[in-house]
């Protein structure tokens, strides 16, 4: 069984930085093909309160409330209250067009009072857009009372080994090759294949299920249940990357995520690796045909 469809490589790095790259470009494109909105807000524009009435349409309740332009003096601090309408109007199913409006809102709001060119002021309003980029929670948490643990021993430790050698190689679906070659289609304008995230994403979800079946050795218990959970989340990264190319921000978010969870396997499998080194565990082609067990070592 050859480790690299499910660990992370050099290659997976540079592909997930050429990809924020594209999602930089596609960002760019957007706001230069869209016309750019009024420069600041004001509580004392005249139709401020018509506008108020009306919270879904962010972006007319924004134009309706300009501040004077032209004036020398630092202009009056818009409502906050109309401000805190404007953006939970500017909430919709699409993350990357929630993040666009409430950067917008906010640089408009800061611009009111004299504010939003220094950096400071950048760094807040760019951190409270970002904050609402939230990773999607698991549906299922193992725990260890789903897990069959077993006193250590060396016929154990080998055993576990030979299992999950066993185990990954029933579930080649669960793979990182196909993701990034479908996200990075999608990217390049051919959605064509992001459906197929569906099955990869069950492929994972169906590894964290039989990997939870194995009987583990009392010592590497938490390094498993661990290994578990990152599998099941990873299948939950995935319906946020098939949304990459209509929500760009979501599906890189999505993708974020799974490159974490794929890294952190990647420690704990090597974290294993270790622990049978120590105890003079040694794995034939039998037990391990393609050599994980010692290439995790050697890596």
């Amino acid at each position: 069984m050859n480790p690299r469809p499910y660990l992370p490589s050099l290659q997976f790095s540079l592909i997930v930085l050429s990809l924020l790259g594209a999602s930089g470009l596609i960002y760019a494109a957007q706001v230069t093909t869209t016309p750019a909105p009024p420069a600041s807000i004001a509580s004392t524009a005249p139709d401020a309160a018509s506008a108020a009435t009306d919270h879904s349409n962010w972006a007319s309740s924004l134009a309706a409330i300009q501040a004077q332009e032209g004036s020398s003096s630092l202009p009056a601090a818009p409502d906050q209250d109309l401000v805190g309408q404007l953006l939970q109007g500017a909430q919709t199913q699409n993350l990357t067009d929630t993040v666009g409006r409430t950067l917008l809102i906010s640089l408009t709001n800061a611009q009111a009072q004299g504010l939003g060119a220094d950096t400071p002021t950048q760094n807040t309003i760019i951190s409270q857009a970002l904050s609402q980029i939230a990773p999607p929670q698991p549906s299922i948490i193992y725990t260890a009372k789903d897990l069959t643990i077993v006193a250590d021993s060396g016929g154990a430790l080998h055993s576990y080994g030979a299992a999950l050698v066993a185990i990954l190689a029933q579930h080649p679906e669960a793979g990182v090759g196909q993701t990034l070659t479908i996200i990075g289609s999608a990217v390049n304008g051919d959605p064509s294949k992001l459906p197929e995230l569906q099955a990869i994403g069950a492929g994972y979800r169906a590894l964290a299920k039989d990997l939870a079946a194995v009987a583990v050795p009392q010592s590497l218990a938490a390094t498993h249940l661990q290994a578990v959970n990152d599998f099941e989340q990873m299948s939950e990264a995935y319906p946020a990357m098939e949304a990459i190319q209509g929500d760009p921000v979501r599906g890189l978010s999505g993708l974020q995520q799974f490159n974490t969870l794929e890294s952190d396997a990647q420690n704990l499998f090597i974290k294993t690796a270790q622990t049978f080194a120590k105890n003079g565990i040694l794995f034939t082609t039998q037990d391990d045909p393609q050599g994980l067990w010692a290439s995790l070592l050697s890596g």
